[in-house]
């Protein structure tokens, strides 16, 4: 399953290499929704299944990853930030319990 994050080599193609506000999904060679379909495919084989597994792992995380720049972006720019407007009023809150 480790060797599934060989899967990174394709962000050697890319220029730059790192981005820290790109998404790799849909950006990177072997993380297309073709390739993804391939990794699905190999969960059919019981010899592939570990590696499409870990495959499709990899591809979470990276959207897991996509999707939390995405949020965190959105946080930072807006002023008002709801995670802490309720984070301030849950003492209130915990002390009008009966």
């Amino acid at each position: 399953m480790v060797l599934t994050m060989l899967i990174d080599i394709d962000h050697l193609l890319a220029n730059p290499v790192f981005d820290p506000n790109r998404c790799s999904i849909n950006f990177h060679i072997l993380h297309t929704w073709y390739a993804m379909i391939v990794y699905a495919g190999l969960l059919f084989f019981s010899k592939t299944r570990m590696i499409g597994a870990g495959l499709l792992l990899h591809i979470l995380t990276d959207f897991q990853d996509c999707w939390w720049s995405k949020y965190l972006a959105n946080i930072a720019d807006n002023k008002f930030c709801y995670l802490t407007f309720f984070i301030e009023k849950i003492p209130s809150f915990v002390e009008n319990l009966p």
